[in-house]
């Protein structure tokens, strides 16, 4: 930074120019000045805190106030480059820093679904304590669609899952996970929707020989819990296995995220028949991964939605004996389900959604 004083005519000679350091308050100089023909070495201190400035003069000191120098002020603007850097800086620190946020936030997300996907696990755990060691139904009954007549739904519509275990869990909120912001729906012919909480998690469904007989779609429905719509054959899916049956709860998946427009607190609990839409994406009717979703009259309008939970691209999975783990969905089963069911069933390729421990080998 250059810094100009000027000194009176009558006194010295010309302008001269100093240098100045910038943080420094004050600085000397050593000049040789002249004055009435006559050279003079004078030392120069100027001190830019304080209104005042000293001239030695050959040992003796002359006090001037710096109003006299016209001593201009060390402080200026920023240009307009410097503006432009700091601005360049921001922009760099904030694409660096935004998607460590973002990784941030999905990471903590993850963390709610984790324990909300335990609490449900420990809770079934202990329904299967009361129930002879039996996992719980999916669903178990008739459904009173409408409350018999209300005008507004408030009843618990189906017996499912989330109703069977409530006593166990008290809350309902633990059956949401963070990022589940799928639209639900009850479709009531007149009145309020009022479908009450999200139900994001669901539990591998388990199909019976005799139904799988004359509905061959439901062969590879090999999880624990049953589903049952009343007395007639057609209704009865299966019904749940004893905790017994499963050969090894630690690698048997027994719950995971289901996001959909139709699973819901006051009605019914979304589940998949067959795993295979649940792991692989190259399946026929895949479920996609959050946050992509099917769009689709899967429920009561062409705009219902469903999605398989994640974060960060992996999904959480409960398992039999209680644990719940991340993983990368294909992780649980081989893609030979994909393309081959069948073969894949015969030759016993890895499925973590089958309760037979067999499948969990390869």
């Amino acid at each position: 930074m250059r810094l100009k004083a000027y000194i009176p005519r009558g006194l010295w000679t010309p302008e001269f120019d100093i240098s100045l350091i910038l943080g420094s308050n004050r600085f000397f100089r050593k000049k040789c000045w002249k004055f009435g023909g006559v050279s003079y070495n004078v030392t120069e201190s100027i001190d830019l805190q304080f209104a005042w400035s000293s001239i030695l003069l050959e040992g003796t000191k002359v006090f001037m106030p710096r109003t006299t120098l016209g001593v201009r002020s060390s402080k200026r603007a920023f240009t307009l480059i410097e503006l432009l850097v700091v601005i360049a800086i921001i922009a760099i620190l904030a694409a660096i820093l935004f998607p460590v946020f973002a990784q941030a936030k999905e990471s903590a997300k993850k963390a709610v679904d984790l324990s909300n996907q335990k609490q449900t696990l420990l809770a079934a755990v202990m329904y299967s304590t009361d129930s002879d060691d039996y996992f719980v139904m999916l669903r178990n009954g008739f459904p009173q669609w409408g409350c018999n007549g209300a005008a507004e739904v408030t009843c618990y519509q189906v017996n499912t899952a989330d109703v069977a275990l409530q006593p166990y869990m008290k809350s309902w909120p633990i059956w949401s996970s963070p990022n589940d912001s799928i639209f639900r729906n009850d479709c009531p012919s007149s009145g309020t929707n009022n479908p009450g909480a999200a139900i994001s998690y669901s539990f591998t469904g388990h199909a019976d020989p005799a139904y799988i007989a004359n509905n061959p779609y439901y062969t590879y429905t090999r999880g624990v819990s049953g589903w049952m719509s009343g007395s007639s054959p057609g209704n009865q899916v299966g019904s749940s296995l004893s905790s017994t049956a499963v050969g090894s709860p630690g690698d048997t998946i027994v719950m995971y995220p289901y996001y959909a427009t139709f699973s819901y607190e006051r009605g019914l609990m979304a589940w998949s028949a067959n795993p295979n839409r649940i792991a692989l994406p190259d399946a026929a009717a895949a479920i996609p991964l959050w946050p992509q979703y099917a769009s689709g009259y899967f429920w009561c309008t062409p705009n219902d939605e469903i999605a398989i939970g994640a974060y960060l691209g992996k999904t959480n999975f409960g398992f039999a004996d209680g644990h719940v783990k991340t993983m990368d969905r294909t992780q649980t089963m081989d893609d030979l389900w994909a393309t081959n069911e069948a073969l894949a069933f015969t030759s016993h390729a890895k499925n973590m959604f089958d309760y037979d421990s067999s499948y969990h080998q390869n």
